[in-house]
């Protein structure tokens, strides 16, 4: 056999995913024919379909020695460093190849995905339209020119390339979570709550169609291990469902304010899965529904679940593997800094989930006027983000409950110290100190700081009758001169009426009487001169 013919048998085998087998043919035609760069390039292949990353790095650059114009042996060599950790080699390849080709869409695409990997969306976006350009008729091109517009928060713009991917390629329910994701963001939840219920009930459809294909010997052998419990037992099983989306469903609602539909969303949830998201989620449609002692046994229990988690995940992080003797130690050094990354992503994700449970717990103390358990959760909240204003506000607040104002009054001026214009924080701090200058006063002194006799001891009978007569003097003295007092007003009155009997009243005023019998008339005005 000549070398072109070892080369199509083991090219085939590798197509076919047979790459020891190729592996022989490939060796064979090199040993025949060593002079061509195929024959190195599809060896390479296969050494790095089997894991032999160095020995693949031989030979793809025995190949671009041989041949420095085609593109693929650069794209090809970016994939084995990839694997490798020289991510700054990736990018050069990729560089290379699409300098040579720039009409490869996939070369774009490829280099796209690198960028977006490495967080480097601004650019990845322009890879992604340029391959979108290039062949309009891959959905992947959209979906992640789609992805790295979300990655960037611009929601409006990355809703038209998730609709375009999902009208090329319809079975993928990863687009349509996207775009369910578009409206979450976008605040248009009447839009976002039907794509999560066709997502939730997506896997009851699949599930039923792999049943269906059982055979007919499975069938028989079921029917007679079958009993009468059995049967009982699968017509009580429930549908099962895509919990996530039926969450995120559930979330939707709850923003509605649809809240009754929403205890039944979550407590589905919670029956076939116990995780942190559906108990504080139920805790949260209580909370609004002011049903708190409640909703505070849901947030305990979300606490736990959590705790319980970090725990795991911190034990499982520190577990040392046993690995093979001919791997690299390339490949431990890039696990340690993964393992290392993903430590530092978690931490503050955990505590902020514990941040928003303390304090939501404390606002529950807080309705149901436990203050002083209220501080604590507000302080628990505090140590994990110490610069918040809020929870300075709040304890102060919980503290004027109590009556403590001096802690309450150190606290709201905590909060002025780090914003000066907080109008709620300075009014209170006047509230507090006009409370503690009246708390300062001696008991003696009147609001105006007059002084104030007060009777210590208890007064004998006779000094009794004595303020008892000196009393009902005063209140005849007063009523003598209130009658003393009506008579002179009635002289100095102004516009009197005329007096009984014959005669002409005198009187100044508006009102002039001419009595002439024993009644009493209105008089006639009075002229102006």
């Amino acid at each position: 056999m000549e070398a072109d013919e070892y080369f199509k048998k083991g090219d085939h085998l590798l197509r076919t995913n047979h790459p020891k087998n190729a592996l022989q043919y490939l060796n064979k035609a090199i040993e025949k024919d060593p002079d061509q760069p195929n024959y190195y390039h599809s060896r390479a292949i296969c050494l790095h379909e089997m894991k032999h990353y160095e020995q693949s790095l031989v030979d793809h650059n025995k190949a671009i020695s041989m041949d420095q114009t085609n593109p693929t042996y650069y794209y090809e060599r970016s994939i084995t460093y990839q694997f490798i950790g020289k991510q700054q080699l990736v990018l050069e390849d990729l560089n290379k190849a699409i300098r040579i080709d720039q009409k490869n869409a996939n070369y774009w695409y490829y280099r796209g995905l690198f960028k977006y990997r490495t967080r480097k969306y601004l650019e990845s976006k322009e890879d992604f339209e340029q391959a979108q350009k290039l062949k309009p008729t891959n959905y992947l091109y959209y979906y992640m020119l789609g992805m790295s517009l979300y990655q960037l928060s611009i929601f409006q713009q990355a809703l038209p390339f998730f609709k375009k991917s999902w009208e090329l390629n319809s079975r993928d329910p990863k687009i349509l979570n996207q775009i369910a994701f578009c409206y979450f963001k976008l605040n248009q939840f009447r839009e976002a709550v039907p794509l999560f219920d066709s997502l939730s009930k997506r896997k009851i459809s699949q599930k039923k169609e792999t049943n269906t294909n059982i055979t007919q010997t499975e069938k028989k052998n079921e029917n007679e291990n079958e009993n009468s419990n059995d049967k009982e037992k699968k017509r009580k099983k429930k549908p099962q469902y895509d919990f996530n989306s039926l969450h995120m469903k559930g979330v939707c609602l709850y923003h509605l304010k649809q809240y009754n539909e929403c205890k039944d969303i979550f407590s589905v949830c919670i029956e076939h899965r116990r995780s942190y998201d559906d108990l504080f989620m139920f805790g949260m449609t209580l909370f609004s529904m002011k049903k708190y002692e409640i909703a505070l046994t849901f947030f305990q229990n979300a606490q736990f679940v959590e705790t319980q988690n970090s725990s795991n995940n911190f034990g499982n992080n520190n577990i040392k593997i046993k690995k093979n003797e001919n791997e690299n130690e390339n490949e431990n050094e890039n696990e340690k800094t993964k393992e290392k990354e993903n430590l530092k992503v978690n931490k503050p994700s955990n505590q902020n989930k514990l941040e928003v449970l303390f304090n939501q717990m404390g606002f529950c103390y807080f309705y149901l006027q436990l203050f002083k358990k209220a501080i604590t959760n507000f302080q628990k909240a505090q140590k994990i983000q110490p610069k918040k204003i809020k929870y300075f506000y709040i304890i102060g607040q919980c503290y004027k409950k109590i009556g403590d104002f001096e802690k309450a009054k150190e606290s709201f001026q905590n909060v002025l110290n780090l914003n000066p214009s907080h109008k709620n924080a300075t009014i209170s701090l006047f509230e507090i100190e006009n409370l503690l200058k009246s708390k300062n006063k001696p008991q003696n002194q009147d609001s105006k700081g007059k002084l104030l006799v007060k009777i210590t001891t208890k007064p004998t009978n006779n000094e009794t009758t004595k303020t008892q007569s000196q009393i009902n003097n005063n209140t005849t003295k007063n009523s003598s001169n209130q009658r003393n007092n009506n008579k002179n007003a009635r002289k100095k009155t102004k516009g009197s009426k005329g007096g009984r009997g014959r005669g002409r009243g005198r009187g100044k005023g508006s009102n002039r009487g001419k009595g002439k019998g024993k009644g009493r008339k209105k008089g006639k005005k009075k002229k102006k001169y």
